[in-house]
């Protein structure tokens, strides 16, 4: 048990590190979900350190002593890994002084069977901006029958037969609509709020499923943080990233354009939303809402289980006004 708790943290840390996480879909699999295998071997550590105490106290110098000294290791890597959706606990939450807006992203799975009843319940929720992924012919008549042009007066919409499909949605104007040109699919604009502006990033990036598709994610990372890169400090991001913490390319993503994600600022845990079943916990958080350092997060939520395979996020963000 002590050498195998401390071999998985030792094998999770290398794949959390390495790029030859990007080998193949079942590492990059694991990497995504290394925190919670540390958190899992943590909790078999304890188990190990429990069966072993009546050991030690038997035999207080033997070798069970430093096999529960071992026993930390996956505690300390697992905190060394999930800092950043610890970190949000201790670190303040301001909010922003300047205009407000409400921020919905939902992936709406383009095999949905229930699209009708998806759409309403994503209606009823009123946010002021709405990015929907996987946007299918289906999916789009699902919304007008549901009243989305009456609802949403602003709209930008590519509809496609598969994954590729998506669709912003919004109640405040926005202007200069632009492809990001990726492999998957992706549009920014500029959101005209009163007395500034914000630059919505709405995004899917091509899911790693194959080793084929590995190198699509790849450039869709590139691509989106050379962009990125440029843009202003009130920046979101919205859409499924296909990544999360555990992969390297998630993590230079966030460091090089100067981003947060908003479920580490609200501290939500680890914020999982893929597979959303009905039978079985999320295990992977592959839908974001990343923010520029002039964006404030007020509030959070993961939305409840739906028809789709994915859980959607809601968040209310507000901006920093410029100092004097």
């Amino acid at each position: 048990m002590v050498a195998g708790s401390l071999t998985l943290s030792l094998l999770l840390l290398l794949v959390h590190y390495l790029p030859a996480q990007e080998f193949s879909p079942r590492l990059m699999a694991v990497a995504g979900m290394d925190g919670q295998l540390l958190l899992l071997s943590g909790g078999v550590a304890l188990f190990g350190a429990a069966l072993m105490m009546g050991e030690i106290r038997k035999k207080p110098g033997s070798w069970f002593r430093y096999s529960a000294a071992l026993l930390a290791v996956p505690w300390l890597a697992f905190f060394f890994v999930a800092h950043p959706i610890l970190s949000g606990w201790a670190e303040p939450k301001p909010k922003g002084s300047g205009a407000q807006l409400s921020l919905l992203v939902q992936n709406l799975w383009y095999r949905n069977e229930d699209p009708e009843a998806l759409a309403q319940q994503l209606l009823a929720r009123n946010s002021q901006v709405m990015v929907l992924l996987e946007y299918t012919p289906s999916h789009a008549l699902a919304f007008q029958d549901a009243g989305v042009m009456n609802q949403y007066q602003y709209r930008w919409e590519l509809v496609e037969p598969y994954g590729h499909g998506i669709a912003v949605f919004s109640s405040i104007p926005f202007i200069n609509p632009q492809d990001l040109e990726l492999s998957g699919s992706g549009v920014s604009m500029e959101l005209q709020l009163p007395d500034s502006s914000v630059e919505l990033f709405a995004v899917h990036f091509n899911a790693p499923t194959s080793v084929w598709d590995i190198p699509r994610w790849r450039s869709d990372f590139e691509r989106a943080t050379a962009i990125l890169e440029q843009a202003g400090p009130r920046t979101v991001v919205a859409g499924d990233l296909n990544a999360d913490w555990g992969h390297i390319r998630f993590r230079q993503l966030l460091a090089q354009a100067d981003l947060r994600d908003a479920q580490d600022v609200r501290s939500v845990g680890f914020a999982t939303t893929w597979p959303a079943s009905a039978y079985f916990p999320t295990v992977l958080r592959l839908d974001h809402v990343l923010l520029g350092q002039g964006i404030e997060l007020n509030s959070f939520e993961r939305l409840p289980r739906n028809s789709s395979d994915h859980r959607g996020l809601l968040a209310g963000l507000s901006l920093q006004k410029p100092g004097p």
